[in-house]
């Protein structure tokens, strides 16, 4: 007997972009072809006979569906948290959501259906069906003479779409734009079919064409000594719905395999044939694999030609082995334009960055050593890390401090005293009063202090209004440890949070409602509407003080990950689907163009996410890893994509931030790399209670891995690192004016050399300085590939015998201490290293 088990179903979930909840429908947009599966939970305590699936298709009732039991899940659902076994509920699960009960998780599957099907389905009973969805299909467009662009519907009626036209906007940059006009003209098939299409920009040194008849069309792309790239026809696609709405483009832009590098920062691979990677902002918590935190729609095969997306929306790349390469990208507006450029990889990278904007130089002081550890939450904490640093005779040029707030308000130091505000009133630091024995007695004269050592200051950000859960749970921890809880922070938030509400200052949902972050980190908190002008002001007022008052440097710019929703409102009239990528980027931006305002010098962020454009506020982080060898090398390649996608000022967590502690050898192998990286810097995730303190400061690291000897060789790269400044400068420089990376992959500088195109563990640093970092534990020795011309051995110096490339140098001396990287110089009559 089925039962009528009230059963959750939510066809859409929180829209996670990677995973579904137990009660999602999966795929959310079937597409024709595909099988559906229908999830849905009961409450465990409840009746457990199988519920039923009440539906039809195109109006006719058909069988219906019996769900069959698959597992639990805790009773909040979230799509972080798997389903788990009939006879388990993990413990973990349960600790992230606070719930100990669970809920059964069911499942039917339907389908496939053809284009168009129109399907209605209810779990009450029959006649009742108040879920539908019909089912979309990729079709080839069809092009004219005229640059019309058509499709041919089910009925096999061609329809007009808008039109697409072809130009030069540079020598070598070719701008195809896709403007729909949404006409449903129709049209005879006969109008184009037969109708050859030849479209051409440019001129005799470069010269793009797309060519074909009806659907068969192609692109090419040549330069003055032949063809660099050719398509497959057909050339175009259009994701549809029945009703004729084109809602996503595929393009085909390359025939046949091809090596293609770039597309943000990337974990996984450099090279990203054989990938299909796709572009979304995301927050994987270590591990990323194939996610990102900062995607960029651009990227360049050193065949000679590359392409960029000119959209926040959700893309796709597809690069197989041995099949045509292709993209898709949702369309979030009535219009697209994609750039195709023909050169060498700093040619195309200089013309992308000519249309995103070159990279803003950042002051030469990111280039001295930083510090950082998210235990350090007070003044007494600070301070005797950067005493015991200046003791060991490590340098330090810049110290960030993560846990200096009350985490509540983001914007008051923890322990301060002081009286809640109007909301509309900025704060100023005479409305703190600071206690002799709290977190941050005298944060002013700390800072003066850091900066009479010649420390510059960045302090952490985030862009939420904290929920109250979070804050309230806060509190229950803090009074359970015996610390006396912040009620004037707690009432301050309250405020501002009623404030911005009020004041229509946070993203909403597709209903209209205030949007509550679905993710676990930060998890119900309100997100700032980053384009609302008044937003902005009202959030970076209540910062001012920092900067002007408290004279900090810059802030770590955080987060900026938590949109999911396509339908998220936001003032200026845009929807989640366009900001989900772009969000980051504006995030950060704001606080960038704040500190020019504020400082007669300027000032930094320090930033996790970002997208296309992001080089305008440097400068950024790779984000979170564990301290692993396997985490090394992801790292280093995450640092090569970002620099071959324009982002030149990036820096890492120098052996991982999390996990078990680094081994000595680890920790010196990724110092000594991180000596040759834009940013050298170290952190550590915050490890409550735990003892001794996992901070990765060398001496902590010293002494839990008893190698006393890694303090002062640390301390020799920091060093080392103040001597290589003038050298990095001008590398900087180089990259302000041009876009090109200060870490440079080697396809960037030999993209002709097969050798250098699966190369990810070796890239030059700055134009003279080639680096093969030591990334296998207990490695003695390498092989190193060195390109075309002459090189010599960096830590042996001008004794060091010359070396010609290309060549390989097998199993190449890598002692712990005396060559911890190993690093050759170039050496030539017109650029030589001193």
């Amino acid at each position: 007997m089925v039962g009528t088990t009230e059963i959750s179903h939510r066809p859409f979930g929180f829209e996670a972009p990677y995973s579904a909840g137990p009660d999602e429908r999966n795929p959310r947009r079937p597409q024709a072809g595909q099988t559906v599966k229908l999830g849905g939970t009961t409450p465990e305590k409840g009746e457990t006979t199988a519920p039923c699936c009440y539906w039809r298709l195109n109006g006719l009732a058909q069988e219906p569906l019996i769900l069959r039991l698959v597992g639990r899940a805790p009773q909040q659902v979230s799509p972080f948290l798997a389903v788990s076994p009939l006879h388990e509920v993990g413990e973990q699960e349960a600790a992230r959501t606070g719930e100990n009960d669970s809920q059964l998780c069911w499942e039917a599957e339907f389908g496939p259906f053809n284009f168009g099907d129109w399907v209605e389905y209810g779990f009450e009973e029959p006649g009742l069906y108040p879920f539908s969805f019909s089912t979309i299909a990729w079709r080839p467009l069809a092009l004219a003479g005229n640059g019309n662009l058509y499709w041919t519907s089910q009925a096999g009626v061609s329809q007009a779409l808008g039109q697409i036209s072809l130009s030069e906007k540079n020598p070598g940059t070719f701008q195809l734009k896709l403007e729909l006009d949404g006409s449903k003209n129709s049209e005879s098939k006969e109008f184009y079919s037969n109708q050859k299409v030849e479209v051409t920009a440019g001129s005799s040194d470069t010269l793009a064409t797309i060519e074909g008849i009806g659907e068969n069309i192609r692109l090419k792309l040549a330069n003055e000594y032949g063809l660099v790239m050719e398509s497959a026809a057909p050339l175009l696609f259009g994701l549809f719905s029945v009703d004729g709405t084109l809602e996503a483009l595929r393009v085909n832009f390359s025939a046949g395999a091809v090596d293609f590098y770039g597309l943000g920062e990337r974990f996984d691979q450099l090279n990203q044939r054989g990938f299909s990677p796709d572009i979304r902002v995301y927050e994987e918590y270590k591990n990323q694999g194939q996610r990102t935190y900062f995607p960029i729609p651009f990227g360049f095969s050193p065949n000679g030609f590359g392409l960029y997306l000119d959209t926040g929306a959700y893309s796709r790349f597809f690069l197989p082995e041995d099949a045509s390469a292709s993209f898709e990208v949702e369309l979030a507006d009535k219009t697209l334009d994609i750039y195709f450029f023909i050169g060498t990889p700093p040619q195309i990278l200089s013309a992308y960055t000519a249309l995103t904007g070159k990279p803003v130089l950042p002051p030469a002081w990111i280039f001295s050593p930083w510090m950082s550890g998210n235990e350090w939450n007070s003044q007494a904490k600070v301070m005797e890390q950067v005493e015991k640093s200046a003791k060991l005779g490590v340098a330090t040029g810049v110290l960030v401090i993560e846990a200096w707030a009350d985490e509540t308000t983001f914007y008051v130091l923890n322990d301060a005293d002081y009286a809640p505000r109007d909301p509309a009133t900025p704060p100023r630091l005479s409305d703190f009063h600071f206690p002799a024995d709290g977190h941050w007695p005298d944060p002013k004269g700390m800072i003066e202090e850091l900066h009479r050592r010649g420390i510059k200051v960045l302090l952490w950000q985030i862009p939420v209004l904290k929920s109250f859960g979070e804050v309230e749970r806060d509190f229950k921890e803090r009074a359970a440890a015996g610390q006396e809880p912040q009620t004037a922070g707690l009432e301050q938030h309250r405020w501002d949070v009623a404030y911005a509400l009020e004041q229509g200052y946070v993203v909403r949902d597709g209903q209209g409602q205030p949007y509550r972050n679905p993710g676990i980190w930060f998890h119900d908190a309100y997100i700032l509407d980053i384009t609302n002008p008044q937003a902005r002001q009202w959030w970076m007022a209540r910062r001012e003080y920092l900067v002007k008052e408290l004279g900090i440097d810059g802030f770590k710019t955080d987060g900026g990950e938590h949109l999911w929703g396509l339908d998220l409102a936001f003032s200026d009239g845009r929807k989640g689907q366009e900001l989900i990528n772009l969000y980051p980027r504006l995030y950060s931006q704001m606080y960038y163009d704040a500190l020019q305002e504020w400082r007669e010098d300027g000032g930094i962020t320090f930033s996790r996410a970002g997208y296309a454009g992001s080089q305008n506020s440097p400068c950024h982080w790779a984000g979170d890893e564990n301290s692993t060898f396997a985490a090394f090398r992801h790292s280093v390649i995450a640092g090569l994509s970002a620099g071959l996608s324009g982002i030149p000022f990036w820096g890492w967590d120098i052996g991982g931030f999390s996990g078990p502690m680094p081994t000595a050898e680890l920790y010196l192998r990724a110092a000594s790399m991180a000596l040759f990286c834009p940013i050298m810097q170290y952190h550590s995730e915050y490890f409550a209670h735990r003892k001794p303190p996992r901070d990765r400061t060398p001496w902590n690291v010293a002494e839990h891995d008893n190698s006393p000897w890694l303090v002062e060789a640390y301390a020799k790269l920091t060093r080392l690192r103040l001597e290589l400044i003038p050298y990095l400068e001008k590398a900087a420089a180089n990259s302000a004016a041009t876009g090109e990376p200060i870490m440079r992959a080697l396809v960037f500088d030999w993209p002709s050399d097969p050798v250098c195109r699966n190369i990810a563990d070796q890239y030059l640093f700055g134009p003279m300085l080639l680096v093969a970092p030591v990334m296998e534990e207990g490695a003695v020795g390498r092989d190193i590939y060195l390109p075309e011309g002459q090189w010599r051995d960096w830590w042996e110096g001008a004794s060091s015998p010359l070396v010609s490339g290309p060549c390989w140098l097998e199993n190449y001396s890598t002692p712990l201490l005396e060559k911890p990287c190993p690093v050759f110089e170039k050496v030539s009559q017109q650029t030589r290293l001193g």
